[in-house]
């Protein structure tokens, strides 16, 4: 646990009121948490759409965030031995699904697509979720514009490790959505990160905002864990 809670608390309030006051949508949250050091923060601050206060349950769309937890997911029945993610997809799913699904060249390549290729993104199968046939529309266009909520762009995936001139801040592994939300993890300081700006055009305000979380929490006296 920090040597100072409160400090900790303190800060992370301003940076969230900070954070709010400089995003267009005047909402944000953040959430800090390290159950091995006994240590969970919430914030929440703005309104939604809606009108309604923001809360610390209040629900946001995670977009690629759930990256995170159907990997993770996956390598938990990896390990219990339910999955084999060097096993072909044909293995695990029915001929009406991978039929004709990844064909070049007049081939179909499909049985040669495994697990692991979608788990890391080298399948080779088309995203039309976002790109789309000549003289088509991709399926968040046709699917949020029947829904009349727009298209989502500027998509992310991320592993970044951030450092300063003066001294290196701990890497933090993770994702950010293009709805300008996050999850990281930092290992160094064993705390995960996350939170959410409501905002489309967030840019690099989670890759901004993260060091900043970890240089309130190594003010409020955080030590790294020992090697």
């Amino acid at each position: 646990m920090p040597e100072n809670t409160t400090l900790a608390q303190e800060l992370l309030q301003d940076l969230l009121h900070k954070l709010a006051r400089s995003r267009k949508s005047k909402q944000a949250i953040i959430a800090v948490d390290a159950p091995d050091q006994s240590f969970q923060w919430i914030g929440a601050v703005g309104e939604t759409i809606t009108g309604e206060p923001v809360a610390e349950n209040t629900p946001y769309f995670i977009a690629s965030i759930d990256k995170l937890y159907n990997a993770t997911i996956a390598l938990m029945l990896t390990e219990s031995g339910t999955l084999d993610l060097g096993q072909s997809i044909s293995y695990y799913l029915p001929e009406t699904i991978t039929q004709g699904l990844h064909r070049v060249d007049e081939r179909d390549l499909t049985a040669e697509i495994t697990l692991m290729h979608l788990l890391t993104h080298t399948s080779g199968l088309a995203d039309w979720f976002e790109d789309y046939p000549k003289g088509g529309s991709n399926l968040s266009t046709i699917v949020f514009k029947e829904a009349e909520l727009g298209a989502l762009t500027n998509w992310r995936v991320m592993c970044v490790s951030i450092y300063t001139l003066f001294a290196p801040i701990p890497a933090v592994f993770g994702h950010t959505g293009s709805t300008g939300c996050w999850l990281f993890y930092c290992p160094d300081l064993d705390v995960t990160l996350s939170g959410s700006v409501e905002d489309a055009a967030a840019g690099a305000v989670p890759f901004g905002t993260a060091p900043i979380v970890l240089r309130i929490l190594s003010k409020a006296g955080w030590k790294r864990r020992s090697s």
